[in-house]
């Protein structure tokens, strides 16, 4: 008879750590019997953690009472684990003595429980076996008592949606459970993270009291497609994990001009952030133009606007970001420690800005297009509109140039079809460039691919650096031909590859160097063209 199982993943460091520092990601049982290859993975929220002296205990069913430990695993108190970057994934399989994945410069670690460099087991057996019924907890107690109200994060597998284990019941820290069984032929779970948006990023999809099985968690295994260790699940698992590993940074542009001598620099940064203030900013003049910050005020957790008062002389002026300043982002507490001074400047004297905006929407059709249109009320000295995409909300790359009406006061209407949008949300940016050269962002704008997503192709990481991944969400021959293009035309790689479990990876090495490629994919004579950047 199969043995149920609760893991209990003990945090215990000597510094204070918030609740949900570290959250479980997912849990894999690759077998039936003796728990071989079976693994946990960890997300390390919180940037810079300090994850030395972790424990890893084990309870059987027959435990659940008594809470006695049938197996205690010790992470090592070494320089290793003294600083994990926000968005590190840290896979925990039971693989015999060698850990794979030692580098946490990329954010993947995969390590082997009987790996005593890194892992101590301090008493019980060697063995994790993960079951149908499983429990898995985050705490920072030692103790066998104390663990429920110390509790980080847990993740239940398998337990009633009526009655769940008091052991379960008993912990007071965010925690989320399911009544589906976690199979022994390869199953997994973890979190699809339906709430997640890259606007309003959040923990609160890894925490729930009910039975969340249906919208929060998501499982797979048996003849599907196994499970993605490091870089998450597709979809809003993989997207939250992105967002975490994305750099903090800012873009400035003058938003709105109050009279003569002031105006009003919009500062957009690429998470929600904390702690900002008028000492994190510096104005940059040209010619004989001066300003000083007079104040900022929050418009969102992730928009500010910043006002440059007593405004004299002639030239321009640039709102730039300086880099030691006390801001961090909410969720992780990542630090912005960049400066910035590439943002777009005001010119002094100027009396209006180019384009009284409207409106900004993209809209997908049934074949899978889709159709971005914006307004202006006015315009004054327009050039151009620049339209670009993204697959993630951050990295965008160019789609086209729209010509603007120029100088009118009457209402004014534009559109573009995107034929290729990205599988999934894509993110689309629109932009307007004066005839002096000087260039605004107006808005963004996001749409859910109409695709069936079982007929989509994914590709993954964006943007890449030495290996590319191309997943197939359809069955389909075992073989594809992938063709690489940089924009010039030429074909960098061309070749075909045998699909296994529905994904081909291509190892880039020298052949790439940083840029903008096209992949063109042909299988079962139906032919994607997936734009991706690789970044070295």
């Amino acid at each position: 008879m199969k043995r149920t199982l609760l893991i209990i993943v003990m945090l215990l460091i000597t510094a204070f750590l918030r609740a949900q520092d570290v959250v479980i990601n997912k849990l894999h049982n690759v077998s039936n019997s003796n728990g071989v290859n079976d693994a946990i993975e960890l997300l390390v929220i919180k940037d810079k953690m300090d994850m030395r002296n972790l424990y890893i205990k084990e309870y059987t069913a027959s435990n659940y009472t008594d809470h006695a430990p049938s197996s205690l695993f010790q992470f090592n108190n070494i320089e290793f684990w003294s600083s994990l970057a926000s968005g590190t994934t840290i896979e925990i399989r039971r693989t015999g003595a060698a850990s794979t994945d030692i580098d946490p410069s990329d954010k993947i670690l995969s390590i082997s429980f009987d790996d005593p460099v890194y892992i101590t087991r301090l008493s019980g057996t060697t063995t994790i076996n993960l079951t149908n019924n499983d429990l898995v907890v985050l705490t920072r107690s030692g103790d066998d008592v104390n663990y429920a109200t110390q509790a980080i994060h847990a993740f239940g597998v398998g337990m009633s949606n009526t009655a769940p284990p008091a052991v379960f019941t008993n912990i007071t820290s965010p925690k989320i459970r399911t009544s589906l069984l976690l199979y022994g032929n390869g199953g997994y779970v973890y979190p699809s993270l339906p709430n997640f948006n890259s606007t309003n990023p959040g923990l609160s999809d890894f925490n729930s009291s009910d039975d969340v099985y249906v919208t929060n968690v998501r499982v797979g295994g048996g003849t599907g497609v196994p499970p993605t260790f490091g870089t998450g699940e597709p979809g809003n698992n993989a997207g939250f994990i992105t967002y975490l590993r994305t750099p903090l940074t800012v873009e400035t542009a003058p938003s709105a001009i109050n009279s003569s001598t002031e105006v009003v620099f919009k500062a957009k940064f690429t998470k929600n952030v904390t702690g900002v203030d008028a000492s994190d900013f510096e104005v940059f003049a040209t010619g004989t133009g001066s300003g000083s910050i007079s104040g900022v005020t929050k418009i969102a957790d992730n928009e500010y606007d910043v006002t440059v008062s007593s405004i004299s002389g002639a030239g321009t002026l640039r709102l730039d970001k300086k880099a030691s300043t006390g801001i961090t982002d909410i969720l992780s507490g990542m630090a912005d420690e960049t400066a910035y001074t590439e943002g777009e400047p005001f010119t002094i004297g100027q009396t209006s800005l180019p384009v009284t905006f409207l409106s900004f929407k993209a809209t997908a059709d049934k074949a899978g297009y889709v159709l971005l249109t914006w307004k202006t009320a006015a315009e004054r000295n327009n050039d151009y509109f620049i339209l670009e995409k993204s697959s993630d909300g951050y990295n965008f790359q160019f789609l086209t140039k729209a010509n603007g009406a120029g100088s009118t006061d009457k209402e004014s209407a534009y559109s573009f079809i995107d034929r290729t949008p990205f599988a999934g949300t894509t993110y689309y940016r629109l932009s307007q460039v004066d005839k002096d050269g000087h260039k605004e962002i107006l808005a963004i704008a996001e749409q859910a691919s109409s695709f069936n997503t079982g007929d989509a192709v994914v590709i993954y990481p964006v943007p890449s650096n030495e290996q590319l991944n191309i997943k197939f969400n359809a069955q389909g021959d075992n073989t594809a031909s992938i063709k690489i293009l940089d924009l010039s035309g030429k074909v960098v790689l061309n070749n075909n590859y045998k699909i296994n479990n529905q994904l081909v990876s291509l190892s880039l090495g020298q052949q790439l160097n940083s840029g903008t490629y096209l992949a063109v994919i042909e299988r079962d004579k139906s032919i994607v063209t997936k734009t991706f950047t690789v970044v070295k």
